[in-house]
Order: structure tokens, then C-alpha cells, then sequence
């Protein structure tokens, strides 16, 4: 439990014992209690443990400090039904009002676990006052019911706190990945259109190697909406499971080459010329792209790459000399939304780099470089 937990715990609570102090007083105003000592007695107790569960520094007391609130309120309610037990709705209101706190307050398993303890301490005030057999047998009962009905409610609110969990986890992912995306789509939708405007307006003036050039960075940052549009299908159609591939023999050098060329990276390959993999080429493409913009966006250059087959295996294994991954994000961070906390990143192309590796019944692996990250992507060879 946080201590937001505690607290909340802590003020539900004073709501049930303040609630139950006001009824018990009833019992004496309207002179229906046969033993208004006690009863009195039971409210008061109920009204400064009230108090206490507001004014105590609960959290400081410790994770599971305000579970010694039902164990008194568990006493007093035995103290108050021997004084008051020609009135059976008092019986059956506190426990019950004690376990729907306690399915509020904490996590499933714990009512259930309260119910032996609850039943003992409510027992013991009631047979030294000596309550009536009769009444006294269906304690067990009661708490019994209680404590399930505590569990049942104790369920359903873990799962709506999970469900809100999630909620927020993925609002702030979406608002993550839309900020992203204009920031991603702006750039190079930018520079074409910069480029097309100085073509139009001053493409008869220029040299044919400047032309060359512009034309060449309009078709790359082109490439590369093409290429997140088809990544976002990708990655919808990977969350619904309906990934399929257009596998053929694919030249590896030539896909890195290409990636590189996207990425705007000095890449140098090292490995046989001669290597070939069966795979969708454009989904490799892809893949190796994500790969190479998180080296340079993340790492630092030199970014090196090879590529290698072993035992039915081919391996391509891009290395940067960067910061690398902290040691605490290198099992996750293949997962959807998890990243570094770096600019512009929304921890979507490392999860897209597995899910489309895996589609290829591969798998992908990040190791330590000291410096830097190696990403390692191993495919069947046939």
C-alpha cells in the first residue's frame, strides 16, 4: 500500500467508527439499551478511535498500521451488542460495516485473513458480559459472510484500480506518441516542402549538383513518412495479431545500406557479401531504420553494423558507442511505451523491432557494448 493508500484507509475508517459512535448514541437517547453504560461506553471508544484514525500519522506507523482500528472496532462491537442485544440491527450492521471498510481499504486476502482475529477479539467482551448462546453461535457466521463479502468487493476494486492504471498509462502514452508523431511528421513533411518550394522558385538558377542534392533530401524525408505510416499499420496490425509477411530472399548488406541511407547514417557493414536471409524486405527495412534512429537519437557515432550465420541463424548486430540502456530498462525496453525519457521518443520502435522480428519466428536481444548498445536481431536462416 502507498501512503495515499493508508491515508484513504485511514479516513474510511473514521467515517465507519464516527457512523457507528452516532448510532450507538441513538441507542441511549431513545432509552431502548438496557445497559446504557456500556453502550456509552462502546461509543465513546468508537468516537476516539474516529478521531485517532484523522489526527494519527498513519503512514509514518507503517504499511499496515490501520488495521488495528477493526481489531478495536471488533471489540467495541462486542461490548456494545451484550449491552444492547434485543436490538439483533446493531449485530448485524457493525461487522459488516467493519469488512466493507477493510474490502475498501486493502488488498484482496486481507478481510478474509481478519475474520478468525475479528471474531476473536468481538468474541471474548461478549462472554464475559454473557451474552445469550444463541446469539453468541451465529458469530461465526456473520463473520464469515462478511469477510467474503469484504473479499468480493476487495476484488472488484483491484481490478477497477488496475483498470485505471492502465487507463492513465495509456493516455499518457497516447499524448506521448501524438506529440511524437507531429514533431516526427513536421520535420521531414517540412524539409519537402521547403525543397519543392526552392525548386519552383529558384530551380532555374541552380547548379545541377544542388539540385541533385535537394532533389536526393526530399526523396529520403519522403521515404520516411512513407515508412512511419507503414510502421503505425504495422503496429496496429501486430497489437490485433494479424502481422502477416511477404518473405523473400533478401540481400542483408543492401537492406542496411538502404536503412542507413534513411537514417542519415555513415554505416560501414562488416561480414560476408554473399549472405542471404528469408524475409518481408520491407518490414526489414524497417526494422533495421528504428534500429540505426535509435543509435543516433540515443547513442553516438561511430554506429557500426555486421552481419553474420551460424547454425541456422543469421545474426545483423548494429553497435553504438552512446550511454547505452540503464541496467533497469534493459529487460523492458523491448516492451510497448518504455523508454528512457529521451526527446521525442515514444517507446514504440524497439517493441515494433521485436514484434516484427518475432513475426519471422526470430528474436531480439540488447547487450551492454561498454560503451554504447548492441542491438542483436537473429533470423532463421531458411
Amino acid at each position: 500500500m502507498t501512503e495515499r493508500d493508508i491515508l484513504r484507509a485511514s479516513r474510511t475508517a473514521a467515517v465507519f467508527l464516527g457512523g457507528l459512535a452516532l448510532l450507538l448514541s441513538l441507542r441511549v437517547v431513545d432509552g431502548s439499551a438496557p445497559l446504557e453504560a456500556d453502550i456509552l461506553i462502546a461509543a465513546g471508544g468508537s468516537l476516539g478511535l474516529a478521531l485517532s484514525a484523522l489526527v494519527l500519522p498513519w503512514p509514518r506507523l507503517g504499511r499496515w498500521s490501520t488495521l488495528v482500528l477493526p481489531a478495536i472496532a471488533f471489540a467495541l462491537f462486542g461490548l456494545s451488542l451484550t449491552a444492547a442485544e434485543s436490538h439483533p440491527s446493531s449485530y448485524l450492521l457493525y461487522p459488516f460495516a467493519g469488512f466493507v471498510w477493510l474490502g475498501l481499504a486493502y488488498p484482496p486476502g486481507v478481510a478474509l485473513r481478519a475474520v478468525a482475529p475479528g471474531l476473536a477479539v468481538a468474541t471474548i467482551p461478549a462472554l464475559l458480559g454473557g451474552m445469550d448462546p444463541v446469539l453468541l453461535a451465529s458469530y461465526p457466521v456473520v463473520f464469515l459472510l462478511g469477510g467474503l463479502v469484504a473479499e468480493l468487493l476487495a476484488r472488484i476494486v483491484a481490478e477497477l484500480r488496475d483498470a485505471l492504471v492502465v487507463t492513465r498509462s495509456s493516455d499518457r502514452a497516447r499524448a506521448s506518441l501524438i506529440a511524437t508523431l507531429a514533431h516526427d511528421l513536421r520535420s521531414p513533411a517540412a524539409t519537402v516542402a521547403g525543397t519543392m518550394r526552392l525548386l519552383h522558385e529558384r530551380g532555374a538558377t541552380l547548379d545541377e549538383p544542388t539540385r541533385e542534392r535537394l532533389l536526393q533530401a526530399a526523396e529520403r524525408q519522403s521515404e520516411r513518412l512513407l515508412d512511419l505510416a507503414d510502421a503505425l499499420l504495422d503496429s496496429d496490425r501486430a497489437r490485433a495479431g494479424a502481422l502477416t509477411l511477404q518473405r523473400s530472399e533478401v540481400d542483408p548488406f543492401a537492406v542496411l545500406d538502404r536503412a542507413a541511407w534513411l537514417s542519415g547514417v555513415d554505416l560501414e557493414v562488416a561480414g560476408d557479401p554473399s549472405l542471404r536471409v528469408p524475409a518481408d524486405r520491407r518490414r526489414l527495412q524497417h526494422v533495421l531504420t528504428n534500429v540505426l534512429d535509435n543509435a543516433t537519437r540515443h547513442g553516438a557515432p561511430p554506429v557500426e553494423a555486421a552481419v553474420e550465420a551460424s547454425e541456422g541463424i543469421t545474426r545483423i548486430i548494429v553497435r553504438d558507442h552512446g550511454p547505452g540502456v540503464p541496467e533497469q530498462l534493459v529487460e523492458s525496453a523491448l516492451d510497448p511505451f518504455v523508454h528512457g525519457g529521451g526527446e521525442g521518443s515514444t517507446g514504440l520502435g524497439l517493441w515494433l523491432v521485436r514484434t516484427v522480428v518475432e513475426a519471422h519466428q526470430g528474436q531480439v536481444r540488447l547487450e551492454a557494448a561498454e560503451p554504447g548498445l548492441r542491438v542483436v536481431l537473429e533470423l532463421p536462416s531458411s
